[in-house]
């Protein structure tokens, strides 16, 4: 080996040779048998290896100390853009090709540096390719410089020495047997190193360059990887049982197979799905989270969270209504009822914790942080399900009366019932919305002001969805389970004329507290407890029906619009316009799009969070 007649190939095989054997020893060797091959001090390794997002000098000194790079296989069925463009439920796994941008999050990139063996070798020296697993593994290669591998997530990038963009562009399989590589057709120009962009389809362990004289293998360089599910590099916390639903994986909150705690910076993300989630669906909601927040940077360890957010859901295949959970009550019941369960479980968790909840998910971690105790760090509200008045006192909203309650003093409405209560330390004082959640601390209220699902309530019309079951609340109108019927801006009627409108003698009389506590203008409670003059002891799980059923809000959802609070910082997603366009006609930011529209799109969204 030391013999200077055998030129370059001695110490190219010396570098091999520790690579595999004497790591420990590379840094001295590398600054004295590198310079005379051509190795530069960012190619001390393999000449093919990977990278989590652009190549950084830690990302280098991470590999030469035998880190193992750590990556998911593609289990994604979403087609295009965005969910639901293409349906399509065959995983994209199944086929050699890119399907659309929203694939992309499931490619990996990794770097290819062949020049030191062609400048020594010339044409006499040949690179091959293997994978351990048939069809495992998928690659082509991509237009992009070297030290900004990240572009293939964030850029509409093209692949080498064709016109195809990387979202739509053909795969070539690797395999047990090695294939032959053409550098031409992967490098840059004059053999500068190039960019791979790979795809798993199975759990996966390496991807072997050999380089080879004639028939002989020289070196063999493989890429230290390590590839499974998505769901093995984070936690899985199910609490569904806490309301009485299931799930389809129990919880598993030991260390993840796949991202070891000890590779994480300490914190611990964790993340709680919305209203009409079914377990399957929170499970794919925790993948896109995950991988969203990994790609934007995040080294943290990561839990998602499934609750019971989706009682009275109908099956998908019923026309129209198909998917939909038509009881939203319930599901603010099963949100409150289980806080102190999400509180318990998070609070055993290592690490400081940064919380972030999607739309009615908000409610169930704000009531764990209010009055059960939980706690965290910062906490991110997306696209919250809740009123701004329960985090700002202040705010209110004349479109979220019921037209039929205009004239009717304020203090005779459902909303706020509970000043009537006049007796200390009765649980009816908290049976309100209004500054229900005031006293949070480091909470960014993350909205969009061209919510469809959240869209604020207006004169004439009633707005999303969500401002439409508040204002029918206790009116019959939007009622499909008996028993939950009660309170709201429906009317008693023992104070109704033959029409079913409240008299003016109701309107305008001077009850006193004790009179509208039995016998309140609004429709009266099903449990007539409520009812009682004396102090009264009822179960939380109660209040929380009647908070779900019977208190209507006066303000409008936060994750439509800025809360205004001291307690809050407030983000609108379109401030961080995408650079890359947007996939609808038009630049509206809708209640699910975190999660649907492709990270091309949004990742400036989730760089924020990060930082």
């Amino acid at each position: 080996v030391d013999d200077p007649s055998m030129g370059n190939f001695g110490k190219i095989w010396r570098m091999g040779w520790y690579l595999q054997s004497n790591k420990s020893d590379l840094d001295s060797m590398c600054d004295v048998e590198s310079k005379s091959i051509g190795f530069k001090s960012s190619a001390t390794m393999s000449p093919l290896y990977a990278f989590c997002d652009d190549l950084h000098d830690a990302d280098v000194a991470e590999y030469i100390k035998g880190r193992l790079f750590r990556y998911w296989f593609n289990e994604d069925t979403v087609k295009g853009d965005y969910a639901g463009q293409n349906p399509d439920t065959a995983r994209n796994s199944l086929d050699n090709v890119v399907n659309g941008r929203y694939d992309l999050a499931n490619l990996f990139a990794a770097r290819l540096d062949l020049k030191p063996f062609i400048d020594a070798w010339g044409s006499s020296v040949k690179f091959e390719l293997s994978a351990h697993g048939e069809n495992a593994m998928r690659y082509c290669a991509v237009d992009v410089n070297p030290n900004e591998a990240g572009k293939i997530y964030t850029d509409d990038t093209f692949t080498k020495n064709a016109d195809t963009p990387l979202h739509s562009a053909p795969l070539t399989a690797l395999q047990y047997d090695a294939m032959q590589i053409n550098p031409s057709e992967l490098l840059g120009e004059g053999s500068a190193p190039g960019i791979l962009a790979f795809e798993a389809a199975a759990a996966h362990e390496n991807v072997t360059l050999k380089v080879k004289l004639g028939d002989e293998t020289i070196l063999s360089f493989p890429m230290p990887i390590s590839i499974s599910s998505v769901r093995e590099m984070y936690r899985w916390l199910n609490i569904c049982s806490a309301c009485g639903g299931t799930g389809v994986d129990p919880s598993r909150l030991d260390e993840p197979n796949n991202l070891p705690d000890s590779e994480c910076d300490g914190q611990h993300f964790v993340f709680v799905h919305g209203y009409n989630v079914n377990p399957a669906d929170a499970r794919k909601w925790g993948d896109q989270m995950f991988k969203r927040l990994r790609l934007s940077g995040m080294k943290s360890m990561f839990t998602a969270v499934n609750w019971f957010g989706n009682k009275s859901q109908i099956w998908e295949g019923v026309p129209l209504i198909g998917g939909k959970s038509l009881d939203y009550y319930s599901n603010v019941r099963n949100a409150l009822d289980s806080a102190p369960y999400l509180a318990e479980a998070v609070n055993a968790l290592t690490g400081k914790k940064i919380m972030l909840a999607h739309s009615l998910g908000n409610m169930l971690v704000s009531e764990s942080a209010k009055y059960h105790n939980l706690i965290y760090n910062k906490y991110y509200m997306l696209n919250a399900a809740v009123p701004i008045e329960a985090y700002n006192e202040n705010s209110y909203a004349t479109e979220m009366t019921e037209h039929g309650w205009y004239d009717i003093d304020q203090s005779k409405w459902a909303a706020n019932w509970h000043t009537r209560i006049t007796i200390d330390n009765d649980s009816r004082k908290r049976l309100k919305w209004r500054g229900r959640y005031s006293g949070m601390h480091d909470i960014v209220n993350c909205y969009s002001p061209t919510e469809e699902i959240l869209a604020n309530a207006t004169v004439n019309g009633w707005g999303g969805v969500w401002g439409a079951q508040e204002l029918f609340k206790g009116t019959a109108s939007l009622h499909f389970v008996p028993g939950n019927c009660e309170g709201g801006w429906g009317y008693n009627d023992e104070y109704t004329n033959i029409a079913g409108i409240l008299t003016d003698f109701a309107k305008t009389n001077e009850f006193t507290n004790l009179e509208l506590i039995v016998n309140p203008l609004f429709r009266k409670l099903d449990n007539g407890i409520f009812h009682q003059t004396n102090s009264i002891a009822i179960a939380q799980t109660e209040l929380n029906k009647v908070m779900g059923d019977a208190i209507p809000a006066t303000s409008f959802a936060a994750g439509a619009n800025p809360i205004g609070a001291s307690i809050s910082e407030d983000y609108n997603y379109q401030s961080s316009e995408s650079p890359n366009g947007w996939p609808r006609d038009t630049y509206e930011w809708y209640h699910s799009d975190v999660c649907d529209i492709a990270y091309l799109y949004i990742y400036n969204v989730f760089y924020n969070l990060i930082k």
